[in-house]
Protein backbone atom coordinates (compact mmCIF):
# COMPACT_ATOMS: atom_id res chain seq x y z
CA UNK A 1 0.00 0.00 0.00
CA UNK A 2 1.31 4.14 -0.80
CA UNK A 3 1.32 5.82 2.13
CA UNK A 4 0.51 9.82 1.40
CA UNK A 5 3.99 10.90 2.83
CA UNK A 6 5.52 8.66 -0.46
CA UNK A 7 2.77 9.99 -2.76
CA UNK A 8 3.95 13.54 -1.85
CA UNK A 9 7.56 13.09 -1.71
CA UNK A 10 7.72 11.34 -5.26
CA UNK A 11 5.07 13.81 -6.79
CA UNK A 12 6.66 17.16 -5.40
CA UNK A 13 10.57 16.06 -5.76
CA UNK A 14 11.24 17.80 -9.19
CA UNK A 15 7.91 20.19 -8.72
CA UNK A 16 8.51 23.55 -10.53
CA UNK A 17 6.07 26.76 -10.75
CA UNK A 18 2.02 26.40 -10.58
CA UNK A 19 2.56 29.66 -8.25
CA UNK A 20 -0.46 30.94 -10.19
CA UNK A 21 -2.76 27.99 -9.13
CA UNK A 22 -1.85 28.40 -5.35
CA UNK A 23 -2.54 32.03 -5.71
CA UNK A 24 -5.34 30.98 -6.67
CA UNK A 25 -6.12 28.93 -3.71
CA UNK A 26 -4.98 31.25 -1.20
CA UNK A 27 -7.46 34.33 -2.81
CA UNK A 28 -10.55 31.79 -2.94
CA UNK A 29 -9.72 30.76 0.69
CA UNK A 30 -8.97 34.59 2.01
CA UNK A 31 -12.34 35.65 -0.15
CA UNK A 32 -14.89 32.93 1.42
CA UNK A 33 -15.77 31.73 4.98
CA UNK A 34 -15.94 28.58 3.64
CA UNK A 35 -16.09 26.27 0.77
CA UNK A 36 -15.21 24.14 -2.37
CA UNK A 37 -12.56 24.62 -4.71
CA UNK A 38 -12.04 21.93 -7.34
CA UNK A 39 -8.90 22.01 -9.66
CA UNK A 40 -9.80 20.38 -12.92
CA UNK A 41 -7.74 19.08 -15.74
CA UNK A 42 -7.22 16.65 -18.24
CA UNK A 43 -5.53 13.37 -17.20
CA UNK A 44 -1.91 13.75 -16.91
CA UNK A 45 -1.61 17.34 -16.75
CA UNK A 46 -0.34 17.55 -12.91
CA UNK A 47 -2.92 17.86 -10.87
CA UNK A 48 -1.69 15.31 -8.16
CA UNK A 49 1.31 16.93 -8.15
CA UNK A 50 -0.21 20.22 -7.55
CA UNK A 51 -2.50 18.72 -4.80
CA UNK A 52 0.65 17.18 -3.21
CA UNK A 53 2.73 19.97 -3.33
CA UNK A 54 -0.61 22.03 -1.61
CA UNK A 55 -0.51 20.18 0.77
CA UNK A 56 3.53 20.49 1.43
CA UNK A 57 3.14 23.92 1.92
CA UNK A 58 0.39 24.33 3.91
CA UNK A 59 0.30 21.34 6.13
CA UNK A 60 -3.04 20.95 5.28
CA UNK A 61 -4.98 17.40 5.82
CA UNK A 62 -4.55 15.27 2.65
CA UNK A 63 -6.07 12.21 1.29
CA UNK A 64 -5.07 10.95 -2.21
CA UNK A 65 -7.50 8.27 -4.19
CA UNK A 66 -6.07 5.54 -5.95
CA UNK A 67 -8.33 3.33 -7.95
CA UNK A 68 -6.05 1.21 -9.18
CA UNK A 69 -4.63 0.51 -5.79
CA UNK A 70 -7.89 -0.33 -4.57
CA UNK A 71 -7.97 2.91 -2.39
CA UNK A 72 -10.99 4.68 -3.30
CA UNK A 73 -13.92 3.77 -1.16
CA UNK A 74 -15.31 5.79 0.75
CA UNK A 75 -14.80 3.72 3.80
CA UNK A 76 -10.93 4.17 3.19
CA UNK A 77 -11.49 7.85 2.92
CA UNK A 78 -13.26 8.34 6.01
CA UNK A 79 -11.03 5.93 7.74
CA UNK A 80 -7.99 7.60 6.91
CA UNK A 81 -9.51 11.45 7.47
CA UNK A 82 -10.55 10.31 10.90
CA UNK A 83 -6.96 9.13 11.81
CA UNK A 84 -5.17 11.93 11.13
CA UNK A 85 -7.82 14.75 12.29
CA UNK A 86 -7.68 12.12 15.55
CA UNK A 87 -3.85 12.36 15.36
CA UNK A 88 -3.62 16.19 15.21
CA UNK A 89 -6.57 17.44 16.80
CA UNK A 90 -7.67 15.15 19.16
CA UNK A 91 -11.07 14.41 17.72
CA UNK A 92 -12.56 11.42 18.26
CA UNK A 93 -15.13 10.25 15.33
CA UNK A 94 -18.89 9.36 16.36
CA UNK A 95 -19.94 5.84 15.63
CA UNK A 96 -19.44 4.08 12.31
CA UNK A 97 -16.10 5.53 11.30
CA UNK A 98 -17.80 3.93 7.86
CA UNK A 99 -20.23 7.17 7.35
CA UNK A 100 -20.58 10.75 6.25
CA UNK A 101 -22.39 11.77 9.89
CA UNK A 102 -18.97 10.76 11.21
CA UNK A 103 -16.83 13.48 9.05
CA UNK A 104 -19.26 15.76 9.91
CA UNK A 105 -19.33 15.80 13.41
CA UNK A 106 -15.47 15.26 13.47
CA UNK A 107 -15.14 18.73 11.13
CA UNK A 108 -17.83 20.37 13.61
CA UNK A 109 -15.71 19.05 16.77
CA UNK A 110 -12.33 20.67 15.67
CA UNK A 111 -13.72 23.60 14.03
CA UNK A 112 -14.73 24.98 17.27
CA UNK A 113 -11.94 24.13 18.95
CA UNK A 114 -9.49 26.32 16.44
CA UNK A 115 -8.77 29.94 16.07
CA UNK A 116 -11.53 31.49 13.80
CA UNK A 117 -8.57 33.28 11.93
CA UNK A 118 -7.33 29.09 11.37
CA UNK A 119 -8.84 27.57 8.28
CA UNK A 120 -9.61 24.13 8.29
CA UNK A 121 -8.60 22.62 5.13
CA UNK A 122 -9.07 18.95 3.64
CA UNK A 123 -7.34 18.39 0.40
CA UNK A 124 -8.81 15.53 -1.45
CA UNK A 125 -6.92 14.09 -5.06
CA UNK A 126 -8.66 12.36 -7.74
CA UNK A 127 -12.23 12.69 -6.85
CA UNK A 128 -13.21 11.55 -10.41
CA UNK A 129 -11.30 7.97 -9.56
CA UNK A 130 -13.62 7.80 -6.26
CA UNK A 131 -16.16 4.33 -5.88
CA UNK A 132 -19.44 5.78 -7.54
CA UNK A 133 -21.43 7.31 -4.75
CA UNK A 134 -25.15 6.35 -4.29
CA UNK A 135 -28.06 8.44 -5.47
CA UNK A 136 -28.02 12.04 -3.90
CA UNK A 137 -25.26 11.71 -2.04
CA UNK A 138 -21.52 13.43 -2.43
CA UNK A 139 -18.41 11.22 -3.74
CA UNK A 140 -17.04 9.81 -0.74
CA UNK A 141 -19.77 11.07 1.76
CA UNK A 142 -18.41 14.49 1.54
CA UNK A 143 -20.67 16.80 3.27
CA UNK A 144 -22.73 19.06 1.06
CA UNK A 145 -23.12 22.13 3.59
CA UNK A 146 -19.51 23.03 5.45
CA UNK A 147 -19.42 25.03 9.05
CA UNK A 148 -17.80 28.17 8.47
CA UNK A 149 -14.02 28.26 8.88
CA UNK A 150 -13.58 24.88 6.59
CA UNK A 151 -12.60 24.13 3.27
CA UNK A 152 -12.57 21.42 1.16
CA UNK A 153 -9.60 21.29 -1.84
CA UNK A 154 -10.59 18.86 -4.65
CA UNK A 155 -9.09 17.43 -7.86
CA UNK A 156 -10.96 15.89 -10.48
CA UNK A 157 -10.50 15.46 -14.17
CA UNK A 158 -12.72 18.00 -16.08
CA UNK A 159 -16.48 17.66 -15.80
CA UNK A 160 -16.58 14.41 -14.49
CA UNK A 161 -17.37 14.60 -11.09
CA UNK A 162 -20.75 16.08 -9.51
CA UNK A 163 -20.67 17.50 -6.28
CA UNK A 164 -23.84 18.99 -4.27
CA UNK A 165 -22.43 21.77 -2.38
CA UNK A 166 -24.29 24.74 -0.71
CA UNK A 167 -22.15 27.66 -0.21
CA UNK A 168 -19.27 29.30 -1.62
CA UNK A 169 -17.81 26.95 -4.49
CA UNK A 170 -15.25 27.72 -7.25
CA UNK A 171 -13.54 25.19 -10.03
CA UNK A 172 -9.79 26.21 -11.44
CA UNK A 173 -9.57 25.04 -14.58
CA UNK A 174 -5.78 24.31 -16.08
CA UNK A 175 -6.56 24.46 -19.69
CA UNK A 176 -7.44 28.34 -18.74
CA UNK A 177 -3.20 28.56 -17.50
CA UNK A 178 -1.68 27.00 -20.54
CA UNK A 179 0.46 29.57 -21.65
CA UNK A 180 1.75 29.34 -17.90
CA UNK A 181 1.55 25.50 -17.91
CA UNK A 182 4.14 25.66 -20.98
CA UNK A 183 6.48 27.96 -18.80
CA UNK A 184 6.40 25.44 -16.19
CA UNK A 185 7.50 22.36 -18.93
CA UNK A 186 10.10 24.21 -19.90
CA UNK A 187 11.79 25.00 -16.26
CA UNK A 188 10.91 21.05 -15.68
CA UNK A 189 12.46 19.92 -18.90
CA UNK A 190 15.59 22.77 -18.33
CA UNK A 191 15.85 20.85 -14.78
CA UNK A 192 16.08 17.80 -15.65
CA UNK A 193 18.36 17.81 -18.92
CA UNK A 194 20.66 18.57 -16.06
CA UNK A 195 20.66 15.35 -15.06
CA UNK A 196 23.81 13.23 -15.71
CA UNK A 197 22.33 11.32 -17.96
CA UNK A 198 20.68 12.88 -19.85
CA UNK A 199 22.92 15.93 -20.03
CA UNK A 200 25.30 13.81 -21.65
CA UNK A 201 23.16 12.68 -24.34
CA UNK A 202 22.17 16.11 -25.47
CA UNK A 203 25.88 16.67 -25.15
CA UNK A 204 26.76 13.96 -27.76
CA UNK A 205 24.32 14.87 -30.13
CA UNK A 206 24.66 17.86 -32.17
CA UNK A 207 21.59 19.43 -31.06
CA UNK A 208 20.73 22.58 -28.16
CA UNK A 209 19.09 21.75 -24.97
CA UNK A 210 17.34 24.57 -25.91
CA UNK A 211 16.27 23.10 -29.08
CA UNK A 212 15.15 19.65 -26.99
CA UNK A 213 13.77 21.84 -24.62
CA UNK A 214 11.44 23.28 -27.40
CA UNK A 215 10.28 20.31 -28.95
CA UNK A 216 9.96 17.80 -25.91
CA UNK A 217 7.53 21.07 -24.93
CA UNK A 218 5.55 21.28 -28.25
CA UNK A 219 4.82 17.54 -28.17
CA UNK A 220 3.92 17.20 -24.67
CA UNK A 221 1.02 19.75 -25.23
CA UNK A 222 1.63 20.81 -21.50
CA UNK A 223 1.38 17.18 -20.08
CA UNK A 224 3.25 16.47 -17.76
CA UNK A 225 2.86 12.46 -18.01
CA UNK A 226 3.73 12.76 -21.34
CA UNK A 227 6.86 14.39 -20.39
CA UNK A 228 7.48 11.73 -17.63
CA UNK A 229 7.22 8.91 -19.90
CA UNK A 230 9.34 10.40 -22.86
CA UNK A 231 11.84 10.96 -20.11
CA UNK A 232 12.28 7.62 -19.13
CA UNK A 233 12.26 6.27 -23.13
CA UNK A 234 15.24 8.54 -23.12
CA UNK A 235 17.06 7.24 -20.23
CA UNK A 236 16.68 3.80 -20.75
CA UNK A 237 18.54 4.28 -24.44
CA UNK A 238 21.84 5.75 -23.95
CA UNK A 239 23.07 5.30 -27.66
CA UNK A 240 19.96 6.70 -29.20
CA UNK A 241 19.89 8.67 -31.90
CA UNK A 242 18.67 12.32 -29.75
CA UNK A 243 17.96 13.84 -33.45
CA UNK A 244 15.71 10.92 -34.98
CA UNK A 245 14.10 10.08 -31.35
CA UNK A 246 12.70 13.97 -31.03
CA UNK A 247 12.06 13.96 -34.87
CA UNK A 248 9.51 10.95 -34.39
CA UNK A 249 8.10 11.82 -31.02
CA UNK A 250 4.27 11.40 -31.37
CA UNK A 251 1.93 14.72 -30.62
CA UNK A 252 0.15 14.34 -27.09
CA UNK A 253 -0.76 11.62 -24.58
CA UNK A 254 -2.73 9.41 -26.39
CA UNK A 255 -0.56 9.41 -29.35
CA UNK A 256 2.30 8.36 -27.47
CA UNK A 257 0.22 5.54 -26.18
CA UNK A 258 -0.64 4.56 -29.33
CA UNK A 259 2.48 4.10 -30.29
CA UNK A 260 3.74 2.02 -27.50
CA UNK A 261 0.51 -0.07 -28.79
CA UNK A 262 2.22 -0.35 -31.68
CA UNK A 263 5.51 -1.31 -30.61
CA UNK A 264 3.96 -4.19 -28.18
CA UNK A 265 2.84 -5.66 -31.40
CA UNK A 266 -0.87 -5.26 -30.39
CA UNK A 267 -2.26 -3.55 -33.42
CA UNK A 268 -1.04 -6.24 -35.58
CA UNK A 269 -3.82 -8.62 -36.86
CA UNK A 270 -1.72 -11.77 -35.21
CA UNK A 271 -1.27 -9.91 -31.68
CA UNK A 272 -0.76 -12.73 -28.97
CA UNK A 273 -3.71 -12.93 -27.16
CA UNK A 274 -1.58 -13.65 -23.96
CA UNK A 275 -0.23 -9.83 -24.36
CA UNK A 276 -3.67 -8.28 -24.38
CA UNK A 277 -5.17 -10.27 -21.70
CA UNK A 278 -1.94 -9.62 -19.62
CA UNK A 279 -2.71 -5.52 -19.44
CA UNK A 280 -6.41 -6.02 -19.52
CA UNK A 281 -6.11 -8.14 -16.32
CA UNK A 282 -4.01 -5.41 -14.58
CA UNK A 283 -6.63 -3.08 -16.40
CA UNK A 284 -9.42 -4.22 -14.52
CA UNK A 285 -8.25 -5.53 -11.27
CA UNK A 286 -9.80 -3.76 -8.82
CA UNK A 287 -6.12 -4.20 -6.75
CA UNK A 288 -2.77 -4.76 -7.19
CA UNK A 289 -1.95 -8.29 -8.04
CA UNK A 290 0.84 -10.45 -8.37
CA UNK A 291 2.69 -11.89 -11.48
CA UNK A 292 1.33 -15.49 -10.48
CA UNK A 293 -2.46 -14.51 -9.99
CA UNK A 294 -2.23 -12.70 -13.39
CA UNK A 295 -0.65 -15.85 -14.84
CA UNK A 296 -3.46 -17.60 -13.89
CA UNK A 297 -6.19 -15.60 -14.92
CA UNK A 298 -4.51 -15.53 -18.09
CA UNK A 299 -4.27 -19.24 -18.55
CA UNK A 300 -7.62 -19.88 -18.46
CA UNK A 301 -7.92 -18.30 -21.99
CA UNK A 302 -4.62 -19.37 -23.30
CA UNK A 303 -1.63 -21.86 -22.41
CA UNK A 304 1.18 -19.56 -23.59
CA UNK A 305 0.59 -17.58 -20.34
CA UNK A 306 3.46 -19.26 -17.50
CA UNK A 307 4.54 -17.12 -14.66
CA UNK A 308 8.25 -16.49 -16.39
CA UNK A 309 6.46 -15.24 -19.70
CA UNK A 310 4.34 -13.26 -17.41
CA UNK A 311 7.05 -11.66 -15.53
CA UNK A 312 9.07 -11.01 -18.61
CA UNK A 313 6.00 -9.13 -19.98
CA UNK A 314 5.61 -6.95 -16.69
CA UNK A 315 9.17 -6.16 -17.06
CA UNK A 316 8.67 -4.40 -20.74
CA UNK A 317 6.28 -2.95 -19.84
CA UNK A 318 7.11 -1.74 -16.24
CA UNK A 319 7.16 2.20 -17.13
CA UNK A 320 3.16 1.73 -17.83
CA UNK A 321 3.15 0.06 -14.19
CA UNK A 322 3.80 0.14 -10.34
CA UNK A 323 5.15 -2.46 -8.64
CA UNK A 324 4.28 -2.57 -4.81
CA UNK A 325 7.68 -3.82 -3.63
CA UNK A 326 6.46 -4.37 -0.14
CA UNK A 327 4.41 -7.49 -0.35
CA UNK A 328 6.41 -10.59 -1.51
CA UNK A 329 5.49 -11.12 -4.13
CA UNK A 330 5.58 -7.68 -5.81
CA UNK A 331 1.80 -6.37 -6.90
CA UNK A 332 1.34 -4.85 -10.22
CA UNK A 333 -1.20 -2.20 -11.32
CA UNK A 334 -1.35 0.65 -13.76
CA UNK A 335 1.06 3.23 -13.32
CA UNK A 336 -1.45 6.03 -14.34
CA UNK A 337 -5.45 6.24 -14.99
CA UNK A 338 -5.04 8.14 -18.32
CA UNK A 339 -3.47 4.33 -19.99
CA UNK A 340 -6.69 2.76 -18.23
CA UNK A 341 -8.28 5.07 -20.17
CA UNK A 342 -6.57 4.32 -23.56
CA UNK A 343 -6.93 0.63 -22.77
CA UNK A 344 -10.79 1.21 -22.63
CA UNK A 345 -10.92 2.74 -26.21
CA UNK A 346 -13.41 1.31 -27.98
CA UNK A 347 -11.09 0.61 -30.96
CA UNK A 348 -8.34 -0.27 -28.90
CA UNK A 349 -10.40 -2.89 -27.29
CA UNK A 350 -11.31 -3.79 -30.68
CA UNK A 351 -8.36 -4.21 -31.92
CA UNK A 352 -7.17 -6.38 -28.67
CA UNK A 353 -10.28 -8.94 -29.24
CA UNK A 354 -11.16 -8.91 -25.86
CA UNK A 355 -14.23 -8.59 -24.05
CA UNK A 356 -13.39 -6.69 -20.83
CA UNK A 357 -17.06 -8.59 -18.94
CA UNK A 358 -14.90 -11.69 -19.44
CA UNK A 359 -12.00 -10.52 -18.01
CA UNK A 360 -13.44 -9.38 -14.98
CA UNK A 361 -15.48 -11.84 -14.49
CA UNK A 362 -12.59 -14.50 -14.72
CA UNK A 363 -10.38 -12.33 -12.00
CA UNK A 364 -13.30 -12.63 -9.39
CA UNK A 365 -13.59 -16.33 -10.22
CA UNK A 366 -9.92 -17.17 -9.85
CA UNK A 367 -9.83 -14.70 -6.43
CA UNK A 368 -12.34 -16.12 -5.26
CA UNK A 369 -11.20 -19.51 -5.33
CA UNK A 370 -7.97 -18.25 -3.59
CA UNK A 371 -9.78 -16.97 -0.79
CA UNK A 372 -11.39 -20.18 -0.36
CA UNK A 373 -8.88 -22.61 -1.28
CA UNK A 374 -5.19 -22.54 -2.55
CA UNK A 375 -3.78 -19.69 -0.48
CA UNK A 376 -0.22 -19.00 -2.92
CA UNK A 377 1.59 -19.61 -5.96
Amino acid sequence: MIAAEDIIETKTADFVGRDYIFTAMEKFIEHHDRGFLILEGDPGAGKTAILAEYIRRTHCIGHFNLRAQGLNTAGHFIRGLSQQLTARYGAHPAGSTDSGESVSHMLREIRAGLPDELPLVIAVDALDEAEAAPLAANPLYLPGVLDKGVYFVLTTRRNTTPLRADGPFQRIDLRDFHDQTMEDVRRHLENKLSDEALARLVDDSHLSRDAVVDRLGEMSEGNFMYLYYTLIDLVRSPNLDLDRFLSELPQGLENYYAAHWESMGMAAAEAPTVNAWILYVLCEAETPLPAWIISRVVTRVTTQADPTFVQRRLIDWRQFLHADGSTSPAKYSLYHASFRDFLHRHDIVANAAVDLTNVRATIADLLWEHMIGDNGP
